[in-house]
């Protein structure tokens, strides 16, 4: 597939993270163009820890991180990250998209497939995303699949802070699935 065609939906698909995803991993969190939107990139030392945390927690039963790669097409080519942590009620979602795949509509497609898997476990009420607020992709993105802006800047990080509380995403799911069922 062309790294420049827009994949269908079906063609996008979230695998959890493990061993042979270490270098995708480390790139996204030690590369300054990926971590743009999100924070200062990492050294290549607190990656390698970050990603063996990430790694063990997707072997848990219970839901206090998973980090996925997402995959694209047929041969399942890496597109980038998803990720949740878990505090309490609240899951942080958030993902990084390689720059060849960004601007395809990935991440529209992927992020519903997150909070879904997020929103299964009955102890989420609710999800909750940070993004710089030069991020005018994800500011677009973020009501589409039912994120409500809490803070455009944070005091404590300077970054825009949005809302999905179960009840919306069930309202938002039931709708998408509505209109998926007349095309």
């Amino acid at each position: 597939m062309s790294s420049r065609m827009r994949p269908e939906a079906k063609e996008i698909r979230l695998r959890l993270l493990d061993g042979r995803d270490r270098a995708l991993y480390l790139f996204a969190f030690t590369d300054k163009s990926m971590m743009r939107f999100v924070g200062e990139p990492v050294g290549d030392e607190r990656a390698e820890k970050a990603f063996s945390r990430a790694c063990a927690s997707n072997l848990m039963q219970n839901l206090k991180a998973r980090t996925w790669v997402v995959e694209v097409g047929p041969s399942g080519d890496a597109a980038g990250l998803l990720s949740i942590s878990v505090k309490g009620a609240s899951a942080e979602i958030g993902g990084m998209i390689l720059p060849r795949w960004q601007g395809l509509g990935i991440s529209g497609a992927v992020f519903p497939l997150g909070i879904a898997e997020a929103f299964s476990f009955s102890e989420i009420d609710e999800m909750v995303i940070r993004f710089s607020s030069q991020n005018g992709l994800a500011a677009g993105l973020m009501p589409k699949i039912g994120f409500l802006r809490t803070a455009e800047s944070h005091p404590d990080d300077g970054l825009e802070r949005w809302v999905l509380r179960r009840d919306e995403w069930e309202r938002w799911s039931v709708t998408k699935r509505s209109a998926n069922s007349r095309q």
